[in-house]
Formats: structure tokens, C-alpha cells, sequence
């Protein structure tokens, strides 16, 4: 349904490290652009240099926002992904959801109140595949 053959396991330490580092990442990909733009404003600069800790932080700057390309290093996968593409990773509130290993049985209610599904998982996962095409979640074929 989603285009994908692929899921990376990693457990709660890693998915938590690994966002970390694409948030750092994203940041230090926006913050240069972000102060370019402020340091082209004759206002900025004028009361930026003003500013008692603008060489502390042009120091933090330099080391952790903007380090020399030997210092930089690519994310570490939990697993290789020789393909290299990019990982999708669910919001922390779901990962004690997906990380259950619950099933549900459904003899109880069949031998008590004669339940029987009307579906099975391949029909059930064929209309999720064709309502999340309509609702537009997924791209359809």
C-alpha cells in the first residue's frame, strides 16, 4: 500500500538518537541560511554587534552549528539500508502501540456467541488499501 518493501527495526533508544540527530541535522542545515539572511539586514547587524556575547557565540557557532567536514558525521541506521532511503519514523506517543506483541483471539467469541468475521485480512487490508487511496493518504495504482 504505501510503496514500500522495506521496515527498519530499531528500538525505542535508537529511534529517539536517530531523531536527535535529523533535528540537529535540520537545524544546522537552517541556521546559516537563517543568520545569511539576518546578516544582510543593516538593522541586525547593528544590534548584533552591540551584543555582549555574540563571540562566545560565534565560538558555539563555529564548533557545533558549523563544524569542519571531518568533524561532521552521517547519521548511524539502527540497520543498513543499502539503498539509502530516508526513514520515516512514527511520533514517540506511538511507539508503545507498535511495539506490543498483543494478538487477539477470536475462539471465545465464536464458541460463545457463534461470531464469525465478515471479512478476512486480505479483503479487510484491500478496502483499507482503497478508502486511504480515496481519503488521499496513499497514492493509488
Amino acid at each position: 500500500m504505501l510503496g514500500t518493501d522495506s521496515l527498519v527495526c530499531m528500538t525505542p533508544a535508537e529511534v529517539r538518537d536517530f531523531s536527535r540527530r535529523a533535528r540537529s541535522a535540520a537545524i544546522r542545515g537552517a541556521l546559516p541560511q537563517a543568520l545569511g539572511v539576518l546578516k544582510q539586514d543593516r538593522a541586525f547587524k547593528s544590534l548584533a554587534g552591540q551584543l555582549p556575547l555574540i563571540k562566545p557565540a560565534w565560538k558555539v557557532y563555529r564548533r557545533y552549528i558549523n563544524p569542519p567536514s571531518d568533524v561532521v558525521a552521517a547519521p548511524k541506521a539502527a540497520a543498513p539500508v543499502a539503498d539509502q532511503r530516508p526513514l520515516h519514523v512514527l511520533p514517540s506517543l506511538m511507539w508503545g502501540y507498535y511495539a506490543s506483541t498483543t494478538d487477539y483471539r477470536i475462539d471465545h467469541a465464536r464458541d460463545v456467541l457463534g461470531y464469525e468475521p465478515v471479512f478476512d485480512l486480505a479483503k479487510g487490508m484491500a478496502m483499507t488499501q482503497a478508502w486511504a487511496q480515496w481519503a488521499g493518504l496513499i497514492g493509488g495504482e
